[in-house]
C-alpha cells in the first residue's frame, strides 16, 4: 500500500493517480537500484506478474529490461510461484530466438526481479496491425526463428502455454530482416521427466 503524497490517502501499491483527489502519481521504482547493478529508468509494460522497466546496468551502460514483482504480503502465493518459476526457466533458455536473461534474483525486501535482454523489436502483433497480411516468405522466416526457439524449450521439457502475436517480437537486424525473440514465459510449464 502506498499513501497520496497530496491529500495522504491510502491507495494500492500499484495506483498511478489517486481516486480520491485525482493527482497522477510518480512510480516509486523509477530511479530505483535492482541487484546493486539495474537502474529502472522507464515503465514499459505491466500484467498479472509484475512490472516491465527498461534499465541501465550500472558499470557496462547496458540497457536492459527489468521484470519485477514487488514484495506485497497479501499477493497470492501462485503469482510468486508462476514468477519463480518463469525466472527458473529463462535463464536455462539460450536459443539466440528466445530473449536473453541475465539473472534471476530476489531483493532483500523480497521483491523478485529478472533481468533480461531489451528488444528493440515490436510484437508480431504490431506487425499485423501496421502491415496486413506478410508475404509468405516473411512468414517462412518468423516461423523459423520461432520454431528454434520452441525446440530448445521444448528439448528442456518447457511448454510456453502462452505463444500469440503479442510475445512474438520482431527486429529489423541490418543482416537479418524480421529477426524472431520470444518472450513471456510467466505461463510456462516444465515437464518432469519420466
Amino acid at each position: 500500500m502506498i499513501r497520496c503524497p497530496t491529500c495522504g490517502e491510502q491507495l494500492a501499491a500499484d495506483a498511478r493517480f489517486c481516486g480520491v483527489c485525482g493527482p497522477k502519481l510518480a512510480d516509486p521504482n523509477i530511479g530505483r537500484v535492482v541487484g546493486k547493478r539495474y537502474v529502472l529508468r522507464e515503465l514499459i509494460g505491466s500484467g498479472s506478474l509484475g512490472y516491465v522497466y527498461r534499465a541501465d546496468q550500472l558499470g557496462l551502460a547496458r540497457k536492459l529490461a527489468i521484470k519485477l514483482l514487488p514484495a506485497d504480503p497479501d499477493r497470492d502465493p501462485k503469482t510468486v510461484t508462476r514468477f519463480r518459476r518463469e525466472g527458473s526457466v529463462l535463464v536455462n533458455l539460450r536459443s539466440p530466438h528466445t530473449v536473453t536473461t541475465y539473472e534471476f534474483d530476489t531483493e532483500p525486501d523480497g521483491t523478485l526481479y529478472i533481468a533480461m535482454e531489451l528488444s528493440p523489436g515490436r510484437s508480431l502483433a504490431e506487425l499485423f496491425r501496421a502491415e496486413g497480411a506478410l508475404d509468405w516468405r516473411r512468414v517462412l522466416h518468423i516461423l523459423h526463428g520461432l520454431c528454434d526457439s520452441l525446440t530448445e524449450a521444448h528439448q528442456l521439457g518447457v511448454i510456453h502455454r502462452d505463444l500469440r502475436p503479442t510475445n512474438i517480437l520482431v527486429e529489423m537486424r541490418p543482416t537479418h530482416r524480421d529477426y524472431v525473440k520470444v518472450t513471456d514465459f510467466g505461463l510456462a510449464k516444465v515437464i518432469a521427466e519420466s
